[in-house]
């Protein structure tokens, strides 16, 4: 047994000298102690000792704790999977050598300030520019480190083609995204674009999505075959086949024919549509109307797709899941299972169980499949319930961020477009653009009805004013304002005056002292006229109509809308019986109008039609036949004919709508019900308002109340109890403006 601390040393020796020498050696065993290894000493350079490039990197600014990672980062060539950094030491020598090119190159030609804001954070956000030498010679790196440079002033590096400053920039960048989709960008080079953030997502890259996308288009394409359907390669009529991922599809197509176009697709991409018979510009099946509306959406979804950096993230596994696949449609083998159309139309996406349902209500129409398969096969319903609410979820965030995208694009950048998109919302407006080009629209990003809760309501208000003169306010608080501030005009008058009296007595003119006029104080608009666009309240006016029939067209008009709509007392611009009333009707009301005796009845039939008439007269939308006849009768079209007693009216519905805004419900309290000294004060006052209130329920009793009045307290909740024609909710839109129009 060997001691601890002691080895064994095997030897062969052989013994004698000369002749005498031994020809078989002996073995020899010696035990020796151990010796201690000594360690290998490495001659590694100081980083930190003068004239390295750390230190160099601190006095540029970069922060004493960063400049290890800015290094190491910027002379790594690889990471392992375990995160440790191989270092290469030709890179750091080479980084050396350029970083001192690169911050004289931001410095003189990009003109970036020094400090921890300037030089030192481009190199901090990207150590590897490090490695670029921006000489006369070397273009591709003196390019790099310019678009450094606008990444620190602009936080991206979507360079426009046509930047004023530099507009060679944006032409490199567009071919860096060419050479990256043709696979001809090196390594080191696109190392060097990722660091920065360079989104290569404007061409188009053969990612898993693609490829998704283009078993999608394939699947649709044997579906058409096998059911023997006519195939379009334009996608106008994709959406009323397969709904809302058929119009994914057409979009995701539409999008590659635009960069086809524009010769941002790769010539592998090219060549699988080639393969299966793509038509980029013969639709022999489709008119020239249609060819020059997808060109123009084209565009619109390449100006989408550039600004959009939720698009350009690659997808994962996870998002997939919930997307829907394009495989054989329920119903095209079984003739009895047609979903909405027969046995030929297609369900063209797998979530068929409510698919999306709160994007469907948006963009229409239902893909639910059908109950039966639900209660045949239970678990099948679990896994569609996940696939619907992951599909759900990924449709709601693309469609979020193409708006989003939108909203952030320069229109102009596109000439034409921003007229094109402004046409099309006119043209579904008016209700003359197709659904199914509406519903593009709309997935693509479009807001056609654009806008929010508060510029509805105060649009509203706008068009009741000109529709019929109303006068109900719909910022309460901006009535206070307004007699605050005549308050204060008035004092300051009173001031004025007291002071110009007061001159004259001195000068001994008190009989002759002029009353001075002084200027009227800077009022500031009003809420309701911050929130309206700039241009003609008949045009605003004007486009909130068109919007709201449109969207009572498509059955999106909310509940709660129609009630406001009551409340203002002008649903009647929502029923074609008033708006587009015919002839012969319309002539038979003028018959009535010339044998009634003047002044008409307030609130009757015959008086509400004349003040439609002048409604639509205010919008310009009265044809100037039925205006020369209604002058030939002494109507005059340029004022409402409104009393003392309407404008009451309104500016008590004003107080009422302050009320229900304060408190959420129109129950004023009565003075005797106060517990307490704040409810007192507040008993006190609304008294009035109660009061009034009080009255219009007496009437509204007794039947002495018009029925357009009715309708507009049952809209704001404040009927009577009693009375079941006081109690009754406001009637549809139609019937509504039937009932007002008589």
């Amino acid at each position: 047994m060997v001691p601890p601390g002691t080895q064994l040393i095997f030897r062969f020796e052989r013994r004698g000298d000369g002749w005498a020498e031994e020809i078989l050696p002996h073995l020899v065993v010696e035990q020796r102690p151990l010796e201690p290894k000594k360690k290998r000493v490495y001659s590694r350079p100081d980083p930190w000792k003068e004239g390295s490039l750390e230190c160099y990197l601190v006095d540029l600014g970069v922060p004493p704790e960063d400049v290890d990672r800015v290094v190491t980062q910027a002379v790594a060539w690889r990471v392992t999977p375990g995160g440790r950094s191989l270092i290469d030491r030709r890179r750091r020598s080479r980084v050396e050598r350029n970083v001192r090119l690169v911050v004289e190159h931001l410095e003189l030609e990009c003109k970036v300030p020094f400090g921890p804001k300037g030089i030192a954070a481009i190199l901090a956000r990207c150590p590897e520019i490090m490695l670029c030498k921006p000489t006369t010679n070397d273009r591709w790196d003196r390019r790099a480190v310019e678009l450094g440079a606008y990444l620190l002033r602009h936080g991206h590096c979507n360079v426009p083609e046509d930047w004023v400053e530099n507009p060679e920039l944006g032409l490199w960048v567009k071919r860096q995204r060419i050479a990256r989709a043709a696979g001809q960008l090196s390594d080191e080079r696109l190392s060097i674009l990722q660091s920065m953030g360079f989104a290569f997502g404007e061409v188009a890259q053969l990612t898993e999505e693609w490829e998704h996308r283009f078993d999608q288009l394939v699947d649709w394409m044997l579906w058409h075959n096998e059911n023997q359907q006519p195939f379009s390669w334009l996608g106008v009529d994709w959406g009323a086949r397969g709904g809302i991922t058929a119009r994914e599809l057409a979009l995701w197509t539409t999008l590659q024919r635009e960069y086809r176009d524009r010769g941002l697709l790769p010539g592998e991409a090219l060549s699988r549509f080639e393969a299966i018979g793509v038509q980029w510009d013969n639709a022999a099946d489709s008119t020239p109307a249609e060819r020059r509306w997808m060109a123009w959406f084209g565009r619109l979804l390449h100006l989408i797709e550039r600004h959009n950096p939720l698009l350009h993230q690659p997808r994962r596994n996870q998002v997939l899941q919930g997307r829907p696949k394009m495989g054989r449609p329920r119903g095209s083998t079984n003739a009895a299972r047609g979903v909405g159309g027969g046995a030929d139309a297609p369900d063209a996406g797998a979530p068929s169980s409510g698919e999306l349902a709160t994007v469907e209500e948006n963009l229409g129409g239902s893909l639910a499949g059908d109950e039966s398969d639900d209660e045949e096969h239970p678990a099948a319903v679990r896994r569609g319930s996940a696939a619907v609410a992951a599909a759900r979820l990924r449709l709601q965030e693309e469609m979020g961020a193409r708006r989003a995208a939108l909203a952030a694009a320069d229109l102009r950048a596109e000439p034409g477009l921003r007229f094109w998109l402004e046409r099309q919302r006119r043209r579904w407006r008016k209700q003359e653009l197709p659904s199914e080009l509406a519903l593009m629209l709309q997935l693509s990003g479009v807001q056609l009805d654009s806008y929010s809760a508060v510029e509805w309501r105060a649009v509203a208000h706008t068009a009741a004013a000109l529709l019929q003169g109303s006068e109900i306010s719909w910022d309460p608080s901006s009535q206070a304002a307004q007699r605050q501030r005549a308050q204060q005009a008035q004092q300051q008058q009173q001031a004025v005056q007291e002071a110009a009296w007061q001159q004259a007595q001195d000068s001994g003119d008190a009989a002759d002292a002029p009353v001075a006029s002084p200027l009227p104080p800077p009022q500031r608009p009003s809420p309701a006229a911050q929130l309206q666009p700039a241009g003609s309240a008949r045009l605003r006016a004007a486009r909130w109509v068109q919007t709201q029939q449109a969207l009572l067209a498509e059955g999106k008009l909310s509940q709660a809308q129609l009630c406001y709509m009551a409340f203002l007392g002008i649903t009647w611009v929502l029923s074609e019986e008033v708006v587009l009333m015919p002839e012969p009707a319309w002539q038979g009301w003028c018959a009535q109008l010339e044998a009634a005796p003047r002044p008409l009845q307030r609130h009757g039939e015959l008086w509400e039609w004349l003040q439609h008439q002048r409604g639509l007269h205010a919008l310009g939308w009265l044809p100037a036949r039925r205006q020369r006849a209604l002058a030939a009768l002494q109507v005059d079209l340029s004022t409402f004919d409104r009393s003392p007693e309407d404008s009451e009216w309104d500016r008590q519905l004003t107080q009422l709508l302050a009320f229900k805004a304060e408190h959420g419900h129109c129950r004023l309290p009565p003075a005797a019900a106060a517990t307490d000294a704040a409810a007192a004060a507040a008993a006190r006052r609304w008294a009035p308002l109660a009061a009034w209130l009080a009255e219009q329920h007496r009437c509204a009793a007794a039947g002495r109340l018009p029925p357009p009045r009715a309708a507009q307290l049952a809209a704001i909740g404040a009927a009577p109890a009693a009375g079941a024609a006081a109690a009754t909710p406001p009637p549809p839109p139609a019937a509504a403006a039937t009932a007002q129009a008589g």
